[in-house]
């Protein structure tokens, strides 16, 4: 191994981490496993270079989970043409695709959302004749984009009447970033 007066061998190595949008440092110890070792060896260098890239991607490629409010009481208004948009981030924004249906009764109001503080993430189908309902499943942050997961239950049988499916969440502007991933489970 290495004489008594000698410590053992330290490095540390710096990357930069997309979670913490810093320069993130952390430290190891070079361990021999043999008494021969040799700090020129390619296998060890490879051996060496493999673990540290398997801690960082594991540390740093984690999606991060991220709250939000389902909305309810909304619809898709009925003179929007073509797509809506997956965030909106304006109170006239979100009026131009969405009108509110209230009832009467407690949970008959429409979710609020303050507009300073939250943004909206809507998924909005396509027009159809079959019973669809659509279920929240989670929202994730990679430090880059958001990805929201959702369920969509499609009824096989044919309705007389037809629907536009939709599901809005509100989310805190503390989490917004410049694009939004949809994906469908």
């Amino acid at each position: 191994m290495f004489p008594k007066n000698q410590s053992t061998p330290r490095a540390s190595a710096l990357f930069l981490c997309s979670k913490h949008k810093k320069i993130c440092t952390f430290g190891f110890f070079f361990v021999p496993l043999r008494p021969n070792f040799d700090a020129n060896n390619d296998n060890m260098r490879k051996l060496i270079i493999l673990a540290l890239a398997a801690l960082c991607f594991s540390s740093c490629g984690q999606k991060k989970e991220v709250p939000f409010t389902e909305a309810h009481n909304y619809f898709v208004r009925n003179d929007v043409t073509g797509s809506v948009p997956t965030k909106i981030g304006s109170l006239d924004a979100f009026e131009r695709y969405f009108g509110m249906a209230a009832f009467m009764g407690k949970k008959g109001q429409p979710t609020p959302i303050d507009y300073e503080k939250q943004f909206a993430i809507a998924v909005v189908l396509p027009e159809t004749n079959h019973s669809t309902e659509l279920h929240a499943v989670n929202l994730k942050d990679n430090g880059q984009k958001l990805t929201f997961t959702y369920h969509a239950d499609v009824a096989p049988e044919e309705n007389t009447w037809t629907q536009v499916p939709m599901l809005l969440i509100f989310v805190d502007r503390k989490f917004e970033r410049d694009s939004v991933e949809l994906n469908c489970k």
